[in-house]
């Protein structure tokens, strides 16, 4: 992944230098090096930060995406539950769905992407969660992306009911 946009800043370089029909001036190797390093840059820049951004991690106090961290006390336990029985149907033949209200789970908003990693999104899983909002007293709905969404959910649980 990384290695691509430095063998195509290599090739870009030495292909201007070598059509180049006449003797080579400091500007025009100057323009042949650093403008495809500013184009080759940018891609790298931009695989830095999604890698940075849409990294997720759980701890047994806390769900880190990127930036964003939630307390694991702030995830509604029972909407976890729930995705923990999509993930792995022998536990809800074992354990059965919690009951949740109608209403929310006909709600089909995904709330805000936590990590802020937008453009990884089209290739992720998108793992959608109620968590609790300190200032409103309600649950807010936030999502996560996700490479391994049954992964992550499992791991919710784990840590979820270890907090317990």
């Amino acid at each position: 992944m990384w290695l691509l946009p430095v063998v195509l800043w290599v090739l870009a370089t030495t292909g201007l230098l070598l059509t180049s029909k006449v003797e080579l001036s400091r500007t025009q190797v100057g323009l042949a090096i650093f403008g495809p390093a500013g184009v080759f840059g940018i891609w790298l820049l931009s695989l830095a930060m999604l890698t940075w951004r849409g990294t997720v991690t759980v701890t047994r106090e806390r769900l880190r995406v990127g930036t964003d961290q939630i307390p694991l006390a702030a995830i509604d336990r029972d909407w976890v539950q729930l995705l923990a029985t999509r993930a792995d149907p022998e536990r809800a033949a074992r354990v059965g769905a919690p009951e949740i209200a109608p209403e929310r789970l006909a709600d089909k908003r995904r709330g805000r992407l936590l990590g802020g990693s937008y453009g990884a999104t089209g290739a992720d899983d998108l793992v959608t969660l109620d968590i609790r909002n300190d200032r409103t007293g309600g649950l807010e709905r936030v999502c996560i992306p996700a490479r391994d969404w049954r992964g992550l959910v499992i791991g919710l649980v784990t840590a979820v009911d270890q907090r317990e």
